[in-house]
């Protein structure tokens, strides 16, 4: 669950130590473990330059990718970095300097899981005050309120004993961040701003994005990406700029471009699956197979998709048809990832007869009334699956879910739990309270019963059992139960939440908490551990019942109740929890029609990448040279007259590729597109009019035709004219 504005916070001393742990574990972790790099740091570089910037990667030739506050990337030598510096550098991407200099693994890499996107950095130990309050600093920046920052450092200052400057220094951050709390700051990427700055910057974000989607279809690339590039800046707290960008570059086969901007986006978002999809599409585009394999492995963890199995079997099989260069390790890796979602999870499996599939992420809702919204999801374009949840049934016909789960969506899906195969039931949105972070769904067809609702807070030591489905559940999965003890009731927790301990994995947010009577007692919001421990948050039901009385006429507080059976609380709980699913209209990409629903196909060649051309085959041959030996005269030895002769290598044109360095893709014949998927409606539209499709490419540095061939005249490009491949026509093959 990503980390969010804690709205309930209250500032102040007398916390329990272990509530006050858990509150700031969720807050510097969001309840998952914290992103590698998650925060700016100052740099030094050569020459005495300083800057602050995040570290997003290092490319071959140790070069280091720091993102900047705005939103731009910074590439910088790692050489010219200090030693403080590289040694920070080496130890967040788990790569040694000498291991980067080398070149990228063609035929994937370790495949060790701790290469995972999401590892969390080595834990660096020091007693010394000065780098303890540096470090404190970082944190702070990172805190969700101004209140918690406040907080972090009164424990710093309660529990040290500290030098009098350090001391000085730490009060006055503390004084610094208690008067942001008044001034009601709300932190808005790196910096901290009002809610009216927020959504003028929100707003104007909105309307960059807008426009250079626009002028793509104009055929104005070159003012689309700065316009691009100025939306993401803009908005730090956004991906929709950056994976519109990263979208284009992969597209125009710009795969290092596409890459870069992918991690933007995860940075930002580091548990959206299309974002995690698209970059382990990209990765194997640049050969870098394992990589690709821990994308999907984050993603499944997030939720199950067809489209996902389906780039997960493609793999295996152009791997087995040696077009992807993949080692035995990483095969077996993606294979278990594979089978788990197929047999385990009764995932569809793949078909050889589809390309891969990019996937697509939600429209952003227009952040102001003055925008009119498509009015459904039809009207605005395919529908996508925005986010997933679990809910419990309130009233007849009425759930209660996760405010989280209303982010962007236009629509609303409820599967009933007594029928986990029939179809989702259609829900709508009838009331949302932002205090108690909660959304109240009406579903007309839905038959659960009610489970009643306690608005009395818990008792310490109360037991509880927290049900809900897995976030990456699928349709007919049961739900999980978790059984544990509260530890604070919402009078003595820093969110005015009820905080339990528990033992064992949560489920998804929005599952009901219960007491032993089967009253529901809070709504399950936050997960997070402490060493070996696992608690949870609950937003308390007192929050919730000024809306449900509101909505509900019929809404009654459940009176207080003898204890049930355990066998019974389940009972109830299982036949009442639900699985919500919101939908909302995929993200325009300045195109006028998208290829496939939800997603994007390619259909490209994996051997040549998609690009129609192999490098020449023969080792010798060097950009297009091959050396051979010459033997010339030089002198003349003065006493005999006899000749003295010199041996040097020249470069004559290679007969191979015609002195072009390139020869025609032998698995595609030069097209760039897989010929067992020609007949594709995907593939035909590589070859037909260019239109706003070519404009779409252009934009982002693309070309239509396969650049260099031989044959062509040296240093310039000629176009490919596309033969027709026997047995691939559109009546002639099945659409899987």
């Amino acid at each position: 669950m990503s980390s969010k504005p804690l709205r309930r916070a209250v500032p102040g001393k007398g916390f329990r130590i272990l509530i006050v742990a858990a509150a700031l574990a969720v807050t510097l972790c969001g309840g998952r473990p914290l992103a590698a790099n998650p925060s700016l740091r100052p740099w030094l570089l050569s020459g005495g330059e300083k800057l602050e910037a995040e570290l997003i990667d290092m490319k071959p030739g140790n070069v280091v990718v720091l993102g900047l506050p705005g939103g731009g990337v910074k590439e910088v030598p790692l050489a010219s970095l200090s030693k403080v510096d590289q040694s920070y550098v080496q130890r967040n991407l788990h790569k040694p300097a000498a291991a980067a200099e080398k070149p990228a693994d063609k035929s994937g890499d370790s495949g060790a899981d701790a290469a995972d996107h999401d590892s969390q950095p080595r834990a660096v130990k020091n007693d010394d005050p000065a780098t303890q309050l540096r470090v404190l600093k970082g944190q702070a920046q990172r805190a969700a309120t101004p209140e918690v920052a406040a907080m972090l450092f009164e424990l710093f200052l309660n529990e040290n004993k500290l030098p009098s400057d350090v001391r000085a220094e730490a009060e006055a951050e503390r004084a610094e961040w208690q008067d942001r709390a008044k001034r009601g700051l709300v932190r808005f990427g790196a910096k901290w701003l009002s809610l009216s700055e927020v959504r003028a910057e929100r707003k104007k974000a909105f309307f960059l994005t807008a426009n250079a989607l626009e002028l793509i279809r104009l055929n104005q690339g070159k003012i689309a990406i700065e316009k691009l590039q100025e939306a993401s800046r803009t908005n730090p707290e956004s991906i929709q700029a950056d994976f519109i960008m990263g979208i284009g570059y992969a597209q125009a086969k710009q795969f290092d471009n596409a890459y870069q901007h992918y991690k933007i986006c995860l940075k930002r978002d580091p548990a959206n699956i299309a974002v995690l999809n698209n970059l382990a599409l990209v990765e194997i585009k640049r050969a870098n197979f394992s990589e690709a394999v821990t994308a999907w492995k984050a993603a499944c963890h997030e939720r199950y998709d067809e489209r996902m199995v389906q780039n997960m079997g493609r793999m295996l099989d152009q791997a087995g048809k040696q077009k992807l260069p993949v080692n035995k390790e990483t095969l077996n890796r993606l294979n278990r990832l594979y089978s788990d979602m197929v047999v385990t999870n009764r995932v569809a499996g793949a078909t050889s007869m589809q390309g891969w599939l990019y996937m697509l992420i939600p429209a952003e809702v227009p952040p102001d009334e003055t925008v009119v919204a498509a009015s459904t999801v039809d009207d605005a374009g395919d529908p996508v699956i925005s986010a997933t949840a679990s809910g419990f049934v309130v009233s007849q016909g009425f759930v209660l879910t996760h405010l989280d789960l209303a982010k962007n969506a236009r629509k609303f899906q409820v599967v009933d739990p007594s029928k986990p195969d029939g179809a989702p039931l259609t829900a709508k949105l009838v009331a949302k309270s932002e205090i108690a972070d909660m959304a109240l769904l009406q579903c007309e067809g839905l038959n659960c019963p009610p489970l009643p609702i306690a608005v009395v807070p818990p008792a310490v030591e109360t037991p509880i059992t927290v049900v809900g489905y897995l976030p990456a559940a699928g349709q007919s999965t049961p739900p999980e139960l978790v059984r544990g003890l509260v530890v604070a009731n919402p009078y003595r927790s820093l969110e005015l939440q009820v905080v339990y301990k528990v033992g064992g994995a949560f489920s998804s947010v929005g599952g009901p908490v219960c007491d032993n009577a089967g009253s529901v007692v809070a709504m399950h919001e936050k997960n997070l551990s402490i060493l070996a421990n696992s608690y949870g948050g609950g937003a308390p039901m007192f929050w919730a019942a000024p809306m449900l009385q509101a909505s509900i006429p019929s809404f009654r507080p459940a009176q207080r109740s003898s204890s049930i059976s355990r066998d019974e609380v389940e009972s109830r709980l299982k036949a009442s929890t639900v699985i919500v699913v919101a939908v909302a209209p995929t993200q325009d990409l300045g195109q006028d029609k998208r290829i496939g629903a939800n997603y994007r196909e390619d259909c490209s060649c994996c051997r040549c990448r998609g690009l129609g051309i192999l490098e020449c085959p023969v080792r010798a041959c060097k950009k297009g040279g091959v050396p051979v030996s010459v033997t010339e005269v030089v002198a003349r030895d003065p006493t005999t007259g006899l000749p003295i002769n010199s041996t040097r290598n020249v470069y004559v044109p290679c007969d191979v590729c015609k002195g072009q360095g390139k020869i025609p893709c032998s698995a595609c014949g030069g097209r760039g597109i897989d010929p067992e998927l020609a007949g594709r409606p995907a593939a035909l539209a590589l070859v037909s009019s260019k239109a706003a499709k070519q404009g779409f490419l252009e934009a982002f540095g693309g070309q239509e035709e396969r650049p260099v061939l031989p044959g062509s005249s040296p240093g310039r490009a000629t176009a490919t004219k596309a033969m027709p491949i026997p047995g691939n026509s559109i009546t002639g093959r099945k659409k899987p």
